[in-house]
């Protein structure tokens, strides 16, 4: 690979993002196509590996939202398959972002005891070509915790 494809196009600091803008869209602002690849996690092995995945666990206030051994890396969030999400504890949200990779993400917020954490949980309906391994699954932020 030549040197240059390894070199970063931009240093992007916290400083740097908008109120509520994701890494894509502090991108796009700045004239940058964001290429990531998809990347595989430790519970997700490569092909058919029969290796047993590592358990993945997304919890809020004590609460498990999420429990699957088959979970996608991107970006450093972990996705987790539909099924796996609790839907007693999440409630529509309206909210939308757009990645320029990805595609339009939609969200869910969480209420767990009479909580609110709004816009916690977000997913790709349609996801673009390039990310069509998160179809189907559903990540988390604002305080949810990941652990394996």
């Amino acid at each position: 690979m030549p040197a240059e494809a390894t070199r970063p196009i931009a240093l992007i600091t916290g400083a740097s993002l908008g109120i509520g803008e994701s890494l894509c869209d502090c991108f796009a602002r700045a004239g940058h196509r964001l290429v990531v690849p998809v990347l595989e996690s430790p519970s997700r092995p490569s092909g058919y590996d029969k290796t047993p995945r590592t358990p993945m666990k997304a919890t809020w206030m004590g609460a498990v939202i999420a429990h699957s051994d088959d979970t996608v890396l991107v970006e450093g969030n972990h996705y987790f398959p539909e099924a796996a999400l609790d839907r007693s504890r999440v409630a529509f949200s309206n909210h939308k972002t757009m990645c320029p990779w990805k595609g339009q993400a939609n969200y869910y917020s969480l209420v767990v005891d009479g909580n609110l954490n709004p816009d916690a949980v977000w997913y790709y309906a349609d996801p673009k070509t390039e990310a069509e391994l998160i179809r189907g699954r559903v990540a988390f932020w604002n305080g949810v915790k990941i652990e394996g």
